[in-house]
């Protein structure tokens, strides 16, 4: 969908992409990206593996949205590879509710470590998630 002021909203969210505050930089990748015309997708894909966890946890939140289903399965495939990796528990909670709107059998088997996991909080949302995907599974 267009809108008339879509290419000043482009051009001002090009030129933010070397804000130096990273916080800034990342939400005109993103806006670039919900304009449609991903010029700021490389910056969302590097904030995924940022050492900032604010940067992490906001970056693995917004793939989840519809307006990154262009680029669907390489999302999915940058989301499992950070599943295996991370360590904040907040931002794993975030990563499964984030491939929660791509149900596979593969990423059905990513959620399985995490349903005895040490904690309480991501046990329970991969439980959540886990048993929903199944059933979607099984309806298809």
């Amino acid at each position: 969908m267009k809108y008339p002021g879509d290419e000043a909203i482009r051009k001002v969210a090009r030129r933010r992409l070397a804000d130096e505050d990273p916080t800034i930089a990342l939400h005109a990748a993103i806006l670039t990206c919900f304009a449609g015309d991903y010029y700021g997708y490389p910056l969302v894909k590097e904030s995924v593996y940022s050492p900032d966890k604010k940067l992490r946890l906001k970056t693995v939140a917004v793939l989840g949205n519809r307006r990154f289903d262009k680029k669907r399965t390489e999302i999915t495939s940058m989301l499992l590879e950070r599943l295996k990796t991370e360590s904040e528990p907040h931002i794993i909670v975030q990563i499964i509710q984030s491939l929660d709107r791509r149900p596979s059998r593969e990423i059905l088997t990513a959620y399985e470590p995490f349903l005895k996991h040490g904690n309480e909080y991501v046990a329970l949302h991969a439980k959540v998630a886990y048993d929903a995907m199944k059933k979607r599974l099984r309806q298809r």
